[in-house]
Formats: structure tokens, sequence, C-alpha cells
């Protein structure tokens, strides 16, 4: 019995795995039809950058609005974690800018955006989403937001090549248990980051650790990233874990962060471990979003 259990449940996220891969499909070629059979009619989608689409029918709309914005729009899987009723994807969006997009007219440019999602399934059938995703880089490369080199955040000044992820580490060892991973990271966040205790954010950190992150592309390895939380956590930072999605060697965390009285959502991380420590990281989020509410930056439709 025990090993038919652990076959459905193999079989189960195999299948769950596919239907996702059916959506990118869906994101690729702009086919509503199939998006009609792997979708729930009660589908809700969570997207703090774009939050009027969160009905199926508004999220359809979003696909022909960005693929008519972006002809060859495309989406492009790196990872996927399937775990239970959930599958977390972290991706690349490629697409050359052809038609208005958010009021901002055609710029010919072609767009390198990364982000991550969980999807939830019910039944066979999308039910829920949530997003992250490079918003700031993306408005960057359209020319609406420009560099910002006399601030300390390196997103305000970054270089073409600083919107893609950077190469992926060949550091393995033994992936350990997706419990205990997933209670590895929760001790960081809670122990660690909240309680502004650097020691216990650095501790699972391996010496051959790569960092991916397109918002501080210099934080790159071990040393620099060490140098990078010695810098910002200076006392407890108010992060609240909203899901964890664990399989074979890799966590996928969401979770919500308070910081200088602007909240950042749906910060996406995806964390690998070989031999009971992180030798990898990847993040996603929106950083536009806080910045605009400290009033760092002001899109043209604010003005």
């Amino acid at each position: 019995m025990l090993i038919t259990a652990c076959s459905d449940k193999i079989d189960t996220a195999q299948k769950n795995q596919n239907l996702v891969e059916s959506w990118f499909q869906v994101l690729n070629k702009g086919n509503l039809t199939v998006a009609d059979e792997i979708f729930a009619t009660s589908f809700v989608g969570h997207d703090p950058i774009g939050p009027k689409f969160m009905t199926f029918a508004s999220y359809k709309a979003w696909i022909v609005e960005n693929r008519t914005a972006f002809p060859d729009f495309h989406v492009e899987a790196h990872d996927m974690i399937a775990e239970g009723d959930k599958v977390a994807s972290r991706w690349t969006v490629t697409g050359t800018h052809k038609g208005s997009f958010a009021g901002i007219a055609p710029t010919g440019v072609q767009v390198t955006v990364t982000g991550m999602s969980i999807h939830r399934l019910v039944a066979g059938r999308i039910e829920e989403a949530w997003w992250s995703y490079d918003i700031l880089g993306m408005m960057q490369q359209l020319g609406v937001v420009s560099p910002t080199p006399n601030v300390p955040l390196p997103a305000l000044n970054r270089k073409t090549e600083d919107y893609t992820w950077s190469s992926s580490s060949e550091v393995t060892g033994d992936p350990g248990d997706p419990e205990t991973n997933k209670n590895l990271i929760l001790r960081e966040d809670l122990e660690g980051w909240k309680q502004g205790n650097v020691e216990v954010v650095l501790e699972l950190i391996d010496p051959k650790f790569v960092n991916h992150d397109p918002i501080w592309p210099a934080v790159v390895d071990y040393e620099s990233y060490k140098q990078w939380v010695e810098t910002e956590l200076d006392g407890p930072l108010n992060v609240t874990v909203d899901d964890l999605v664990a399989q074979g060697d890799k966590v996928m965390e969401r979770c919500t962060v308070e910081m200088g009285g602007a909240i950042m959502e749906s910060l996406m991380i995806i964390h690998r471990f070989a031999d009971g420590r992180i030798v990898e990281r990847w993040w996603s989020k929106d950083v536009l979003t806080p910045l605009q509410q400290m009033g760092m930056i002001r899109l043209p439709d604010q003005d």
C-alpha cells in the first residue's frame, strides 16, 4: 500500500507539472481554447503588479493584451517544483515591443523579464496562481524608468546582461529531505531575518554558494552575499512566509516583506540544497511598487 501511495503521489505531481507546461504553451501560442480546458472558471490570480487580472476572464484578456503588445512573446521554464496541489516555476519571458503596452507606445525594443509563479490545481484544472516578476527591469528596458546611478539600489542602474538569470552552479550533493529543507528555510526566516540575527541567516549558506538576483546583480557568491546580508540586516525584518513548495533538492518560498513603510508582496525565492546547506538561490521580486510607494519613482501615468 505504501508503494502504491508513493506511486500515486508521483503520478499526481507529474500530471500537475504537465498541466502547468500547457499553461506555458497557452502564453507562447495565445491559444485561448486550451486555456478554457486547463483553467477552472473560478480561477483566482494574485498579481500585485496587475491586480485587475484576478478572474479567468480578465486573465485571458491579459494574455491577448500581452501577445498584441509583444507578438513574439515567449516564456521559457527553467525550473518546475511540484508538491501536493501546487507547482512552482522559474522562467524567463522575451518579446519585442511592437504594440501599445500599459499606455507605452511601441518602442521596437526586445525585452527580457525574469520571474516565478506558483499554480494551485484542483481536479485537473488551474484554480489559483501567484506571480512575481521584474517589472522594474521591463520598464527600464522600455525606457520608461531612467538609470539612477547615485542611489544604493543596484537595480536602478543595471546593464543589459543584468536582466537575465546568471549561469547555474555545478555544485551537487545529497539533496536532503524536502520537509527538512523547508524547516531549515523557516528557521532562517523566523529566527534569522525576522530577529535580525545575521549568524542564523548565514549558517546554512555553503562556501561555494551561487546567487542569482537580477535586482542585486553584483551579489553572486558567498562573500558578496555575506557582505550584502551584513549591510542590509541592521535589525529585525518584518517577513511573513506565505508558502513553501518543495521537491528534490529545491524549495520555492513565497513571502511578504515590509521595509521602510513599503510592502513587497509575492517575493519568491528558490533555494537549492546539497549536503544540508544552501548552494544556490534564485530571487524574483517586484521592487518597482515599493519604490513608487516611497516616492522614489514616478511612472508617466502618475504625472
